[in-house]
């Protein structure tokens, strides 16, 4: 029996190995799945249906192949859209935030296999020199613990190349083609893959043309091109900025999110209350903090150059009171369970969800994080308009109470967006807050006009206030009302005019 074992064992530990260094093709057994990629992620093409070559070697027998726990392994062949295959393509998983991708490249017939794939994926990315790169969000695996994806990359018949930063790729930079010229209109736009590289399909043969690229890590550079082809885009580098996160008492906040105006935000968990953010763009930088029980907190600008490192960037954030509520569909007056509340001016939407509360089976939530201002409060949940609620008092010591009531979306309807308030458009001039526009079904609607000047909100002189203090005296509770002095198209003397508050829809954004 031991001899029989080891024998077992032995053979067992062969196949292992001959699957581990087998180099030409990639496994497909009958199992092995091409799957559609999810509706949500639209891509401009989809894999192209499994062929199983005749050289392709069957997986070894999976006892587990349907098993939750097991290694995902994902295979398959690139080709160009004449079936040829394509060598030297970089195919790129990315598991999920914070975790490294999983990188190979596609062998002499196309082939690639990535192993110990994770059963949550963020992207499945495509890309090679001279083809327009191919990726695919949160693509919808089976459960089967083989997965076949093939892919069909177009070449480019235009400008493609990648954006590099000291030697690293610089992966999301916005690239745009345009007539040189700081101002310049961008003729077409486009964002660098995971490996850097970019492609600008069908661009035009004439001079005068640069492609530029934006990173808000990397910074900015652009280089002239004289035709179509492969070109490199260099990125100067950034500088980092470094301090601590500390509690009104002096002691060190251990656990909070922290990001820039041109970076995303990151998760700091540091017993020092100490964070370092870097590479970050050269030029004016502004820092956010926030944590769950604070309130969030803000710097100055900082004038960043390439390679410098400013430190004493400090926050002492002060305790933040609660807002508690219920959320409830509008229609039928019953509960929503997993709806997102969160402070909606905290410098940036990672920031905003780092602090967020999400409402109970019985609809409640308890929001932990305000400014100390007026500010306002979104509340989101599937299969319901977004609504955002401003006028909210941050800066209660005292929990605050507010109920959200969502517009369930209609089956065909374009996405929208519900906000409570009086449905104009502004923005800051030198006497006071223009109207921009008005919005239909807005308490504005037939009162203001485009150009009007609001001088006064309440007792809130416009002129010396910031435009965002003059949105939230302007927005509050529902069927409450607002008191506005306005200059008629800027001119003559003001008028007094009163509006009730009341909930606005309008388009959702991309």
């Amino acid at each position: 029996m031991k001899r029989a074992g080891w024998a077992s064992a032995a053979i067992a530990l062969l196949l292992a190995l001959a699957w581990y260094f087998w180099p030409s093709a990639p496994p497909a057994g009958p199992e092995a799945v091409t799957p559609a990629p999810s509706a949500s992620e639209a891509p401009s093409r989809r894999p192209s249906a499994p062929e199983r070559p005749d050289n392709l070697a069957p997986l070894p027998s999976e006892a587990a192949s349907t098993s939750s726990t097991a290694e995902r392994v994902v295979f398959g062949i690139v080709r160009d859209p004449a079936g040829a295959p394509i060598q030297g393509v970089s195919v790129r998983i990315l598991p999920k935030r914070g975790v490294e991708a999983l990188v190979v490249q596609t062998q002499s017939e196309g082939q690639y296999v990535i192993l110990a794939v994770p059963h949550t994926v963020a992207s499945l990315e495509f890309s090679a020199v001279g083809y327009e790169p191919l990726s695919f969000a949160s693509p919808a695996f089976p459960t089967s613990t083989r997965v076949r994806w093939d892919a069909t990359l177009t070449p480019v018949h235009g400008v493609f190349g990648v954006v590099l930063s000291q030697g690293t790729k610089v992966a999301g930079a916005e690239v745009m083609l345009r007539r040189a010229g700081v101002h310049a209109r961008a003729l077409a736009r486009t964002r660098s893959d995971g490996e850097g590289r970019f492609a600008l399909q069908n661009t035009p043969n004439e001079a005068g043309l640069e492609v530029a690229a934006w990173h808000g890590q990397y910074g900015f550079g652009s280089t002239p091109i004289s035709g179509q082809g492969a070109v490199t885009i260099e990125l100067p580098g950034g500088g980092t900025i470094e301090g601590t996160v500390r509690d009104t008492e002096g002691h060190a906040i251990t656990s909070f999110t922290v990001g820039s105006n041109t970076m995303e935000a990151l998760a700091v968990d540091d017993d020092e209350g100490h964070y370092r953010l870097g590479p970050l763009a050269q030029g004016p930088q502004r820092i956010f903090v926030a944590a769950p029980g604070y309130r969030p907190g803000e710097s100055k600008s900082i004038e960043l150059a390439v390679g410098q490192t400013v430190s004493g960037i400090d926050f002492v954030l002060a305790r933040s009171a609660e807002l508690r509520g219920r959320v409830t569909d509008a229609v039928t007056r019953k509960p929503i369970a997993g709806a997102e509340i969160s402070p909606w001016e905290v410098g940036s939407d990672e920031l905003a969800l780092s602090v967020a509360a999400y409402s109970g089976d019985d609809g409640r939530y308890v929001l932990r994080s305000l400014p100390g201002k007026r500010t306002t409060i979104r509340a989101a949940a599937k299969g319901y308009r977004t609504l955002m609620h401003g006028g909210v008092n941050g800066a209660a010591t005292r929990p605050v109470t507010l109920d959200f009531a969502l517009t369930p979306e209609g089956p065909h309807e374009a996405p929208k967006n519900e906000l409570i308030g009086i449905g104009a458009q502004l923005s800051k001039s030198g006497n006071g807050v223009v109207i921009n526009g008005v919005m239909s079904g807005g308490a504005a609607e037939g009162h203001l006009k485009e150009g009007d000047v609001i001088v006064m909100v309440n007792d809130l002189k416009v002129a010396s206030a910031d435009l965002s203090d003059v949105v939230q005296a302007i927005r509050g509770e529902i069927g409450t009302d607002v008191v506005l002095w306005v200059l008629r198209q800027g001119q003559g003397d003001p008028t007094r005019i009163t509006l009730q508050r009341g909930r606005v829809s309008f388009p959702a954004g991309p």
